[in-house]
């Protein structure tokens, strides 16, 4: 609020600067007179006359500018009186006890820190917080000292600037909050004054444009809300030379239809009806000390760390933590972080905060002197520095940010001591080590969060690829995120962990290189990331010399444990870590301290890619064959042991395991193939059992290509007719040709099946005989060849009962039994289902259980035993989602929708096939997406939705012609022939006659199809068509898919076919 009656001596700092006493402006003859009174009112302390004489007069001899103060000080003396300065033979200050004194400044930080002082949440308005706000803007006439500055001291300048631009944040967020305040209270012009000011800070600030805007269309001011966006248009384009963002203009064309959102919609601030019962603090309670600080005025705007920021909060808030080190890697942030918490921390430090960098810093006097440099604070004769230090921070509530204290060694210990002396004192420290005191307290700082996938439709709402974008447009003003670049911004951000530097290094490429180049050169050189700008840090001008930085201060041994645990794609545990690189515990905590690894929740630790890239090299500067062939022989050793559990009751522990060390496991299995190419048998085993549980047909059908061109690569070598058909190759193919299946690509899969199967015969290999016939024979079904289908899986059949293989043996019964339920002998199929699920149980396999439940699901469906048929597929559901199984989910979520279609419960049917077609095209499923679609088709008719039935029935068929899934076309043919019977009998006929005609129509097809004949025949004649289609499956098909013409004759509209 206001002064309430006239003081002895009155400052305004709050604009020009102005002095009164007793209300009568006073003059005052020289501007360092000005000067000094403003540096000793704000800062509330005594300065010893020689730090004053060398802050004001840095550019004179020391007796001229002690002369020049002992002038100012007389000339100032006279003009207050002689009742207000306070004049030592060592120290200079202000006489607060005898002279009553109002600054502006005072009252304005009280004011603003009164509203914390109000018992409610930070997002919470009450009456008290918006009277309180209003008299602090009203006090804020313009910038502190606003056109004052002292041209031959550049020091005064500094503290001049850093205390105009804290109070500027402060009234911008003053305002902001009064806006919403008012706003939700429905006072908009009032709002709409407050707005205007705050936008005045920063035109660029599109928050407050946005504000404006909905301020003017709240108030029925239409055509200022558009002008208001002309003018934003107008800013951004002058200053940036970008539009506005994609929000904005969102808000612009809500603004042109009139179809602005209510005020109380998605407000940033709650209004409470009344203050507090409680009543707070008074202002004047607040006032004692100014809030200032002497913190560095860091260019560009914050990104993230929400919770980083409220995480620091809640500590410097705690009593018990007073010595707080923010832990990580060089270039990750922790400066930024420190000095923007210590920012928004001010309110909770009467005597400020103030920062000390540390970089050139290594023994106790050179620290003294650097805090005592970042408090104003001057050392005279007499006791020792430190002592004197001590006794100057006895009586202060400060906090001290003290920067890269890595390398401050043995004089770490001053802070201890300082804290055991200064009971109100905070330290916050940022380093790439712990300091390892008692009184130390850690928050370990990672890299600006990341969305997890390219993806991710919020990936422009995580604060590293804010970033990106924002040191983008410092390079190239026309840089902006879109559907083109994303997913590589994404990339580049996730191969540099999040960490600042590397992004800002990364974006400053953008000059010359797209993001797409920047991606392909990060990944193959870490020199790439750096920098020729000579006002950066030499520590930072790159990523390699960051981590320079960090090796030279580790030990021989922990550069071994280093290098060596670079071998490992992603986090380790201490086993793992032990086993590879002979890491004990200690050892590893000690990176972890030194900012070389991390510790994740659950106990594994994890090394940034880029370190990861830096400690390989050393890694292969040494001998690295050692160290790779231990990782290979523990993974190896894992794979033995959590394979078989796979198919057993322990698989949930096994998939979790395998799935966290997938990368480790394909690193270990490359290995192998390289140099123990036999033993790689193991790896192709299980890991196609993983693949295929985990529905991951798309990278593993790419992982085992990959890893069969190795092998094949062998051939290059002396022993190339040894290779040449080797087991290994052969074993690789066909896994491949397994996971090419399940895409739906079977002539690849037909392909390497057909060239391996006559080799293995060779080598009498049964099992692997018994793999390539459960595949060829269900691809057989697939395409119509049912006698083809019937004799493969037969003689796998035998084969596996010879064996003894079990698991093999249930897959071969369940091939088996879909082509006899193809083929209408469902009791048959039943059987070799039921023998499936037998089989899989004693096994403990879920895989082949849920496998089996489906299909028994199936013909249970097919023989019209639809309670029967709900239970199967619910059990087979919620077995797929056991194993996070996405192929079984599909199906049993499509199956399930067909039975509420026979149940006419077609929303719920509708329901099923929606969430299943989404599931299918996730993993690449085409023939499921094929199935899916014809349900969906059938229950739009049933709907009486024909068009969208069309359109579902002609995508099924493009995906069933694609896959050569003949029977399946033919089933899609007959729904089509229902759905136009009515409008073109006709061609009707003509499809129902192809479906007839066709060598690989099952039972159920034919006789759907003769019935559907019959009705046809005498609508035909009636129409008297002379101009019907010939009954070719070809041409029906061709004509169906590619004449768009043609479909309009049949009333309905042309439809693209889906394709992935």
């Amino acid at each position: 609020m206001m002064r309430s009656k006239v003081t002895k001596l009155t400052l305004f700092l709050l604009g020009q600067p102005r002095v009164e006493r007793d209300g009568i402006p006073l003059e005052v003859d020289t501007r360092k007179a000005i000067a000094l009174l403003s540096y000793l009112a704000v800062t509330h302390k005594h300065h010893s006359r020689d730090a004053l004489a060398v802050f004001l007069w840095p550019e004179y001899s020391q007796s001229r500018a002690y002369a020049n103060l002992r002038r100012t000080l007389w000339s100032l003396n006279k003009a207050l009186a002689g009742q207000s300065l306070d004049v030592g033979r060592e120290t200079i200050g202000l006489l607060h006890t005898e002279l009553d004194i109002w600054i502006d400044v005072d009252h304005f930080l009280a004011l603003i820190a009164s509203c914390k002082q109000h018992g409610h949440a930070e997002h919470e308005l009450c009456p008290l917080c918006l009277e309180a706000l209003t008299d602090a803007v009203a006090l804020y006439r313009d910038d502190f000292m606003h056109g004052f500055s002292l041209s031959d001291s550049a020091e005064f300048d500094e503290w001049q600037f850093f205390q105009s631009e804290s109070m500027r944040r402060m009234l911008g967020n003053a305002l902001e909050r009064l806006v919403y305040g008012h706003s939700l209270a429905g006072q908009f012009e009032a709002a709409i004054t407050y707005a205007r000011r705050w936008l005045a800070l920063d035109q660029l600030n599109e928050v407050a444009q946005r504000t404006l805007m909905r301020l003017y269309a709240w108030s029925e001011q239409w055509s200022a809300a558009r002008r208001q966006y002309q003018e934003c248009v107008r800013a951004l384009d002058e200053q940036l030379g970008v539009p506005p963002q994609e929000e904005t203009q969102q808000l612009y064309e809500a603004i042109k239809l009139q179809q602005v959102p209510p005020a109380e919609h998605s407000q940033p601030f709650t209004l409470l009806a009344s203050s507090p019962a409680t009543p707070a603090e008074p202002v004047s309670a607040l006032l004692p000390e100014a809030h200032r600080h002497h913190l560095p005025a860091l260019s560009g705007s914050f990104f993230g760390r929400t919770e980083e920021l409220k995480s620091i909060a809640r500590l410097l808030g705690n009593p018990a933590c007073r010595l707080l080190t923010l832990v990580g890697p060089g270039g990750i942030g922790k400066t930024r972080l420190a000095v923007e918490a210590a920012y928004q921390a001010l309110a909770s430090f009467s005597h400020g905060a103030h920062f000390v960098p540390c970089s050139g810093v290594s023994s106790e006097a050179a620290l003294t002197t650097a805090i005592a440099d970042s408090l104003n604070f001057s050392f005279y004769s007499g006791p020792d520095p430190k002592q004197q230090l001590i006794s100057y921070l006895r009586q202060k509530q400060l906090l001290l940010v003290i920067d890269n204290a890595e390398n401050l060694g043995a004089s770490v210990g001053l802070l201890a001591e300082l804290l055991s002396n200064a009971p109100n004192l905070v330290i916050m420290v940022t380093s790439i080590e712990r300091l390892n005191l008692s009184e130390e307290w850690t928050s370990e700082i990672h890299g600006l969060e990341l969305p997890e996938r390219a993806d991710d439709l919020r990936a422009a709402e995580y604060g590293a690829v804010q970033f990106f974008e924002y040191s983008a447009h410092r390079v190239r003003a026309d840089f902006a995120l879109s559907d083109e670049n994303v997913a590589d911004v994404v990339r580049i951000c996730h191969l540099v962990g999040g960490m600042p530097l590397g992004i800002e290094l990364a974006a400053s490429w953008l000059r010359v290189l797209s993001c797409r180049e920047i991606v392909q050169e990060v990944e193959r050189n870490l020199d790439f990331l750096a920098t020729s700008l000579r006002d950066v840090p030499a520590r930072h001008r790159s990523i390699r010399a960051v981590f320079e930085y960090s090796w030279q201060i580790l030990s021989e041994e922990e550069q071994h444990v280093l290098r060596s645990l670079s071998v490992f794609c992603v986090g380790f545990c201490r086993d793992s870590a032990k086993e590879v690189a002979s890491a004990t515990l200690p050892m590893l905590m000690g990176l972890v301290d030194k900012s070389l690894l991390r510790r994740n929740p659950s106990g594994h630790f994890e090394m940034l890619n880029v370190i990861r890239q830096y400690a390989g090299e050393k890694l292969r500067e040494a001998d690295p064959e050692q160290i790779y062939e231990r990782h290979s022989a523990f993974f190896t050793t894992m794979l033995e042991r959590c394979g078989p559990q796979l198919t057993s009751g322990n698989h949930q522990e096994a998939l979790g395991e395998l799935k966290q060390r997938l990368e480790d496991i394909r690193a270990a299995w490359r290995w192998m193939i390289d140099h123990h190419s036999d033993r790689s048998q193991l790896f192709a085993y299980y890991l196609y059992q993983f693949y295929e549980m985990q529905s991951l047909f798309l990278e593993g059908e790419e992982v085992f290509h990959t890893m069969a061109d190795r092998l094949a690569a062998q051939r290059t070598s002396p022993l190339a007719a040894q290779h040449a058909d080797s087991v290994p190759l052969l074993q690789h193919q066909i896994r491949r040709a397994g996971m090419a299946y399940r895409l739906g690509m079977h002539e690849r899969a037909v392909e390497l099946l057909e060239y391996a199967l006559p080799l293995f015969r060779e080598r009498q290999m049964a099992s692997e005989v018994a793999f390539c016939l459960t595949y060829l024979g269900d691809i057989a079904r697939i395409t119509g060849a049912y006698d083809r289908a019937q004799a493969l899986l037969n003689e796998g059949r035998v084969i596996c009962q010879q064996l003894g293989n079990r698991l093999l043996l249930a897959r071969v019964s369940t091939n088996l039994g879909i082509v006899y339920g193809w083929l209408g002998e469902y009791l048959q199929a039943r059987t070799l289902f039921q023998e499936s699920l037998d089989i899989s149980r004693l096994l403990g396999d879920l895989w082949g259980t849920t496998r089996a439940f489906i299909n028994l699901g199936t013909i249970a469906l097919y023989l019209s035993e639809y309670d029967e048929s709900w239970r199967k597929l619910q059990e087979s559901l919620a077995l797929a989602k056991l194993l996070h199984d996405q192929y079984n989910i599909a199906i049993s979520l499509n199956n399930l929708g067909s039975v509420a279609y026979e149940l006419k419960e077609y929303v719920k049917a509708r329901q099923f096939q929606y969430e299943s077609l989404q599931i299918c095209y996730e993993i690449g499923y085409r023939l499921g997406l094929a199935h899916t679609l014809i349900d969906l088709g059938k229950v739009d008719v049933a709907l009486g939705d024909t068009e969208t039935a069309w359109h579902s029935f002609r995508a099924a068929l493009q995906f069933a012609v694609d896959l050569r899934a003949i029977p399946l076309a033919l089933d899609i043919l007959v729904e089509l022939a229902r759905l136009v019977q009515d409008d073109d009998p006709a061609h009707a006929s003509a499809i129902i006659g192809a479906v007839m005609n066709h060598p690989s129509s099952n039972p159920e097809v034919l006789e759907v199809a003769q019935g559907l004949a019959a009705a046809l025949h005498e609508r035909v004649a009636a129409f008297g068509d002379s101009e019907a289609m010939q009954p070719n499956f070809d041409s029906i098909v061709s004509l169906l898919l590619n004449e768009p013409l043609a479909l309009t004759r049949l009333g309905l509209p042309p439809m693209v076919g889906v394709r992935l």
